[in-house]
């Protein structure tokens, strides 16, 4: 059944944003790949190839924040929508856990996120022309094969990006948390899911600070100064990825709790 939830909240989501999608891909390929045709082509009118530069650019501006404006909407309408208003009549009368709905929105939602910061980054190369981007690759192709005398390298990369993706969940949990807590207060939802946002976010900042003035800061700063080669720098980089992956599942899992148990106990409909 969480998979079909997942559906669901997929094709809603990406129905929803598919088109600036397409867009801002559509758009950055024509300007960056057609550019230095127009440039030529213009050369001899300086006033209309200066036009030429400067519309498209706004455009493409416009169209690369209204991705970033919609996807943070996604993330935060679909959750408001289906879970706590009109919607949550019908979704809640489903033969689901409660835990099951938040765990669907919230897979749904960081693929959102992460596919917007693919093609926003893709739409960004692309500005850079054919003959830019094959440069571009080349020297990244040549930081790869420079890095292959280092094997750990791709496994803190791909570590990273493990994190990378934790944390994203960790942040749509946040929102969701501190949504779960607004609704507790009625008509005063908006104002107080910010507050419970921002208290949250202080929470989690002190106990973080505290485990690192704790043990993490003063354990890497004492394995740094003994440092004997590169693969031990290398070895410590990835023990100190290992360990704030754990921190982030641990901050995913408690604020899962903390939204199921406010939804399950104190749910409060528009």
């Amino acid at each position: 059944m969480t998979g079909k939830l997942i559906k669901y909240e997929m094709r809603s989501s990406i129905r929803m944003i598919g088109i600036i999608w397409v867009a801002l891909l559509g758009m950055s390929l024509i300007f960056g790949f057609a550019r230095p045709v127009l440039d030529a082509w213009m050369e001899s009118n300086q006033f209309l190839r200066l036009l030429l530069q400067v519309v498209p650019s706004f455009i493409y501006f416009g169209v690369l924040v209204a991705t970033i404006v919609l996807t943070i909407m996604i993330v935060v309408q679909r959750f408001y929508r289906g879970m706590l208003g009109d919607e949550g009549y019908m979704l809640h009368t489903l033969p689901v856990k409660t835990g099951q709905l938040i765990v669907s929105k919230a897979f749904s939602s960081t693929v959102v996120i992460i596919i917007s910061g693919i093609v926003a980054s893709a739409s960004i190369l692309s500005l850079l022309g054919a003959d830019n981007l094959g440069a571009f690759f080349r020297a990244l192709m040549d930081a790869f094969r420079e890095a292959g005398q280092y094997p750990m390298i791709y496994l803190i990369l791909a570590e990273a990006a493990v994190l990378a993706v934790i944390s994203l969940v960790s942040d749509v949990y946040h929102i969701y948390a501190a949504m779960a807590v607004g609704q507790l207060s009625g008509k005063y939802r908006i104002l107080t899911s910010i507050g419970a946002y921002l208290g949250i976010g202080t929470i989690i900042t002190i106990i973080t600070v505290t485990i690192g003035n704790w043990g993490i800061d003063s354990n890497l700063v004492r394995q740094l100064n003994h440092i004997s080669s590169a693969n031990e720098g290398l070895g410590i980089i990835r023990n100190t990825l290992l360990v704030l992956m754990a921190l982030t599942l641990i901050k995913v899992v408690v604020l899962h709790i903390v939204t199921e148990r406010i939804l399950t106990k104190k749910l409060n409909l528009l």
